[in-house]
């Protein structure tokens, strides 16, 4: 008869038990990706850009300050793979997500056994885990599930799940060095995966000296200066793949532009890359070189043509259009970012992952007190570089795609850190709790996996259906549109038909509904896109009236008006009674 004081872990071999874990992870995640498989977003249209470049050979274009290489790489290798059409271009990239999902995966299970394997090295100085290695991948599994598949998810198209796969490979590889001895061939491998994490987000440059500096007091042992050196030389040859081409097209020393311009975007409230269009004179004033190009008022007609890249070029290239404006710090509004990330810090750790902390909290009441700090102060280099990150975002900006892996590395420690004497009865509740915990954290995130795989099955491919309905009213990859949009909320940045139709928009107007009710505004606004190049305009119109002389994209709100010049324009002020005519 099974006794009711048996663990987990004797009913259930931790081998099965991680098994178990994992299977539940990726059936949340492959219900994320097949449920949001039409699901785009504007940073990853611009990575999706940068992937076409790369496979066109476009290295010149490719090569960008702002958005790192190394997400676009793995794009680029599904759609080489794959060659989609629009219809299945959207789900490819989220099967790639998906499959780096797989990688962040294994490497979170490779840090987990490394972690128990420095507990267990530690058992033989007089005390153990007060959390049983089954209880430690329990509540290790379902604070990665939290952390992974919540605040990142696979429903956005963007490197944090390749970053979070990026740190638990480190943090697993300095508990190795930790448990093992930092050997030269981890310090290589160290060296190789924090020069991969610059690749993929820009300030993974600053973490990943606080990785190598975590390095140096991992090895205690005599050659520790020369695995550093190592893992430094290896990870710094990585970066220049980078850093030294953006350097030379930028003319100063860099590493990336995405943190000073999210600073300038985020907390001095600055005019967006996005709305370069909308506020030239508001860039001017900041001292950007690039403003887009007003070339019509009345209504504003806005020009991209100056460096034409990508689909939608103001967010293709924000360090081109941004270009000049420097980083102020203004001590109010760095005051007020600092208090959003505190409550944004507080809202994620002490509600969201409230159930953590207070297994957290139980299992070091549980434990002894002094020992499990002294167990904790071992464990400090590990913790430092995700502890380092919380503190790098919390000036800038603040999001749970960013600090998921870091988050879930902080509260595993810090569950493994409770010790208690070697003597002392093993406290097997302390497993129930680490299920009820899971169970709190899970759940919902399956539960909401579900409802979007059901809702998402039948969703339309709204973009594709545009791109294709582009195609059919004969506009062909490489024309140039004009886009018509509603507004701040509704424009070319928010719209993904552009990068599915092989297109691209060097002009834009945000005044739709003044513009589309008014025919001779409507002839100013296609002369304007026609001197920049512009073969059709593209728009929504919500009222049937103003539809005349427009024509509509098959199953959607959209509507199509080629232009066709009849006499050769020298100005987009030019008066046209008979410049344009729909064909």
């Amino acid at each position: 008869m099974t006794q009711p004081s048996r663990s987990l872990g004797d009913r259930v071999s931790t081998q099965v038990l991680r098994g178990i874990c994992a299977a539940v992870a990726i059936a949340i995640a492959g219900l994320q990706a097949m449920g949001h498989r039409n699901a785009m977003n504007p940073d990853g249209i611009s990575y999706l850009d940068i992937a076409r470049a790369y496979l066109a050979g476009d290295i010149g274009t490719a090569l960008n300050a702002y958005w790192g290489p190394l997400y676009s790489w793995l794009l680029a290798a599904g759609l080489y793979l794959t060659d989609p059409s629009p219809l299945d271009e959207f789900a490819v990239v989220h099967a790639v997500n998906f499959a780096i999902f797989l990688i962040a995966l294994g490497a979170f299970d490779f840090a987990l056994r490394a972690l128990v394997s420095y507990q267990q090295e530690e058992a033989q100085f007089g005390t153990i885990p007060a959390l049983s290695e089954a209880g430690l991948i329990v509540f290790g599994y379902s604070v990665f599930i939290y952390g992974v598949l919540h605040l990142i998810g696979l429903e956005r198209v963007s490197p944090d799940l390749a970053v979070a796969a990026i740190v638990f490979g480190a943090t697993g590889l300095l508990l190795r060095m930790r448990t093992n001895g930092a050997s030269l061939k981890l310090a290589l491998l160290l060296g190789t995966v924090l020069g991969a994490g610059y690749l993929t987000k820009s300030v993974m440059f600053v973490l990943g000296f606080v990785f190598l500096l975590a390095l140096l007091k991992v090895s205690a042992n005599r050659g520790r200066w020369r695995r550093l050196a190592i893992a430094t030389a290896v990870f710094l040859a990585i970066a220049s793949v980078l850093a030294i081409p953006i350097s030379r097209s930028l003319g100063r020393p860099t590493f990336g532009t995405a943190g000073p311009l999210t600073y300038e975007f985020e907390v001095n409230e600055g005019v967006k890359a996005w709305d370069a269009g909308q506020s030239a004179k508001a860039q001017e004033d900041l001292g950007a070189v690039h403003p887009a190009r007003e070339i019509r008022t009345e209504p504003s007609v806005f020009d991209y043509s100056a460096h034409l890249r990508g689909s939608y070029p103001p967010w293709f290239d924000p360090s081109w259009w941004n270009a000049g404006i420097r980083t102020r710090i203004e001590t109010e509004k760095q005051a007020l970012q600092l208090l959003r990330a505190v409550d944004f810090y507080a809202r994620i750790f002490l509600v969201d992952l409230g159930a953590a902390l207070i297994l957290i909290g139980v299992i070091w009441i549980s434990a002894d007190y002094r020992t499990s700090l002294g167990a904790l102060r071992s464990y400090w280099p590990v913790l430092l570089p995700s502890v380092a990150a919380l503190v790098v975002y919390a000036p800038v900006r603040v999001a749970g795609r960013f600090i998921g892996a870091f988050a879930t590395v902080i509260l595993i420690v810090l569950a493994a850190s409770a010790r208690r004497p070697t003597g002392q009865r093993s406290r097997g509740w302390l497993e129930h709790a680490a299920l009820i915990c899971a169970a709190a954290l899970v759940l919902p995130i399956g539960f909401s996996a579900i409802r979007d795989w059901w809702v998402g099955r039948s969703e339309p491919n709204l973009p594709a259906k545009i791109a294709l309905g582009l195609h059919d009213l004969g506009i062909r990859p490489g024309d140039r549109v004009g886009y018509i949009g509603g507004g701040a909320n509704e424009v070319g940045l928010s719209e993904f038909w552009p990068h599915l139709a092989q297109v691209q928009v060097v002009a834009e107007v945000r005044d739709r509904d003044r513009v589309l009710c008014d025919k001779p505004a409507t002839l100013r606004v296609l002369a304007a896109f026609a001197s920049v190049g512009a073969r059709a305009a593209v728009t929504r119109i919500p009222l049937e009236q103003c539809t005349k002389d427009w024509r509509a994209i098959a199953g959607t709100d959209y509507y199509l008006r080629l232009i066709s010049l009849t006499a050769p324009l020298t100005s987009p002020d030019t008066t046209i009674p008979e410049l344009t005519r729909l064909h």
